[in-house]
Order: structure tokens, then C-alpha cells, then sequence
């Protein structure tokens, strides 16, 4: 069967809003330059960043657009200038300067895109799922939190703690701090119900936030020195992949160890429900961190962008097994917008993917 000239597609609305704004339609099958794939969409993996994207959608744009950066596809088509890849291939990766995945049919350019050929061992939503989540995982780790890719057996590693090890990037960090960073404690804070799965990734321990006494009354209510005080100075690294929560940003940092990192790669806002951040909060957590920076201790950073020197290491490592997604809900094209509502809602357990249908 050849290709079409039309597909089927989740289309954002001529000025962005709200998920309700994205509809399935027709548009015409793309076309492919010399360093380009077409691949057939088998899933695409929703992330925050599409939804950011779609409520930024300007009113007056001509045609609508098509979200999605991670896929995961068979290529159909290649152009006359690729190398390395067939007809056939079944591949996956993260599109670059444009979307395009939420479709029947997408193009990857192999010169600017991530693209890689996909092992057996992994279901297509799976592939789909990795690709975002898996280079801001290595790029809070490394690039920003100083960790080294160990080149030989694993030593006397790090002491790590991620917040938010149930969401897509921090269930891919706490199993890449485990299996391929050599953290010696590898702690995850998530809700009780992802506790068990989460511990299976690769956790040590796991801190249950939302822990409840014998009468049903909240025990945790925060990362803090003050709830947990046999973790005080304990880590090394601490990543926050959540950003949400004012009680995480001025206690967690307590549980670092002088001469150690807090990375994040959500800065905090107020969302779901979360309390907001006030001013003489952000002043002091800034004067606490910049102190210690002066004293040539703890350090703060903020993953602003992924480095692409992560993609390499982290298909290695997907090849070799020590990555996986754990997939929450894989939803057909028609259920886009209840794909992003979740998203971004915050609190989806791995993954969410859409796939054609």
C-alpha cells in the first residue's frame, strides 16, 4: 500500500486554548527534503511542553497546527542524502524546531532532530515515551548537576533525592541515577499509590508526601528537615522535577550536604491546587542559597534546555535495558484533549501517549 496524500491529525485551534481546542482533522501527508525520514506515527508521547505550545497557538494563524515532539514510527519514505536508516526501520526520538508527531505520518530531519533505531525489547508507546523526559532526566544530572557518567564498574556514588519520581521525568531520573549513574541512594518522594512501582525503578526509599495517620489526618505535609530529621544534610544532589510546591523549594535544600546541588526543571509556580510562592519566600530561599553558593557550598541550578550531548548516552543505555517508561494511558488521537488535560494537571504517573486510531 503506498503513502496518502492525506492523514489524519490532532489539530490545535486558529488561536490556541484550552485542551477542548484540539480536534482531530485531515491535512495533507508531508513531503521529505534529502535529510529527511517520513515515518508512519505508531505513538507519540505527550509532555508539559505541548501544552504549553498549544495555549500559545496565536489567533490569525492560517492553518491550525500539529503538536508533538516524541514519537515513535516505521520509516516509509528516505530521502537521498540519509544514511543508516531504511525503509522498514522502526525508530525513535524528539523532533526539534517543529511538532509534528500527534499525526499519521511526520517528518524527521536526521541532521537537526533525535532520531534512533528502536530495540526490540520496547513497545512502540514505550519508545514514544522516553525521548523528552529521558534528556532532561541526563541533563539535570549531568550537565547541570555535575554528575559523571561513570566509564567503568560503579564505585562509592552519590547520594541522590528526586521530588516527583512518579511524574515522566522523575521516574526516568531515579532509574538513570540507579542503573547508569551509579547513585549509591537513589530517595523518591511521590504519592502512596505510585510508591510501590516507583520503589521498582530503582528508589532505595521512597517518601510518601501524602502519608496519613490511623485517624486519616495528613502526615507529611513537606520535603523538610522538619518532618524527616534523619535526612538532614544527606544528599549530594537533590532534583525537583515537580516546582509546584513552596514547601519542596524552601525545605528540601535543608537536606543537602554542604558542597552539593538543588537542580530543578520546573520553576516554581502556583498550580493544581498548590499554594503560590510569596515574594519574602523566594527572597529568602535565594539569600539562604546564595550564601552557601559564597561559601562555596550548596548550589542551585535550573536545567534551562536539554543537552544534546544526552542523546547518545541515553539510547545507549535504552538499548542495553536500563531505561523504561511506565506507561499511565495510551489514548487514541480523539482523546487529545484528555490526554493534555491530564498532563497538565500534574500529576500523571509516567506517561501519557496518544496514538492513530
Amino acid at each position: 500500500m503506498g503513502i496518502p496524500k492525506v492523514q489524519r491529525a490532532v489539530l490545535t485551534g486558529k488561536g490556541g486554548g484550552p485542551p477542548s481546542a484540539l480536534s482531530v482533522g485531515e491535512t495533507a501527508v508531508p513531503t521529505i527534503k534529502d535529510n529527511d525520514l517520513l515515518v508512519k506515527v505508531a505513538a507519540a508521547g505527550v509532555n508539559q511542553a505541548d501544552t504549553k505550545v498549544r495555549k500559545q497557538v496565536m489567533p490569525g494563524l492560517v492553518a491550525p497546527q500539529i503538536l508533538g515532539k516524541d514519537y515513535c514510527g516505521t520509516v516509509v519514505a528516505v530521502g537521498t542524502g540519509v544514511q543508516g536508516y531504511s525503509l522498514g526501520d522502526t525508530v525513535y526520538g524528539q523532533l526539534q524546531a517543529h511538532g509534528g508527531a500527534y499525526a499519521e505520518y511526520m517528518v524527521v530531519d536526521v541532521a537537526k532532530d533525535y532520531v534512533a533505531k528502536k530495540p526490540d525489547s520496547l513497545s512502540d508507546a514505550v519508545a514514544a515515551g522516553i525521548p523528552m523526559g529521558a534528556l532532561t532526566a541526563y541533563s539535570g544530572w549531568v550537565t547541570y548537576g555535575g554528575l559523571k557518567v561513570p566509564e567503568g564498574p560503579f564505585e562509592q556514588g552519590p547520594r541522590v533525592l528526586v521530588i516527583g519520581a512518579s511524574g515522566t521525568v522523575g521516574h526516568l531520573a531515579t532509574q538513570m541515577a540507579k542503573t547508569c549513574l551509579g547513585a549509591s541512594l537513589v530517595v523518591g518522594v511521590c504519592s502512596a499509590k505510585n510508591a510501590p512501582w516507583v520503589k521498582d525503578m530503582g528508589c532505595d526509599e521512597v517518601i510518601v508526601y501524602d502519608a496519613t495517620d490511623e485517624k486519616g489526618g495528613k502526615v507529611v505535609e513537606a520535603v523538610g528537615t522538619t518532618k524527616w530529621p534523619e535526612w538532614k544534610e544527606s544528599f549530594d544532589l537533590i532534583y525537583d522535577t515537580v516546582g509546584r510546591d513552596d514547601l519542596y523549594l524552601l525545605w528540601s535544600h535543608r537536606l543537602l550536604k554542604p558542597s552539593s546541588r538543588w537542580v530543578t526543571c520546573a520553576f516554581p509556580v502556583a498550580e493544581g491546587g498548590a499554594r503560590r510562592i510569596g515574594v519574602t519566600d523566594l527572597f529568602a530561599f535565594a539569600w539562604f542559597m546564595g550564601q552557601k553558593a559564597i561559601a562555596g557550598a550548596r548550589k542551585w541550578q535550573m536545567v534551562w534546555e536539554v543537552d544534546p550531548k544526552g542523546w547518545p548516552m541515553v539510547t545507549k543505555w535504552v538499548d542495553e535495558g536500563k531505561l523504561t517508561v511506565h506507561i499511565q494511558e495510551s489514548l487514541p488521537f480523539s482523546e487529545a484533549p484528555r490526554a493534555h488535560t491530564l498532563v497538565e494537571e500534574g500529576h500523571v504517573a509516567g506517561k501519557v501517549v496518544l496514538v492513530p486510531s
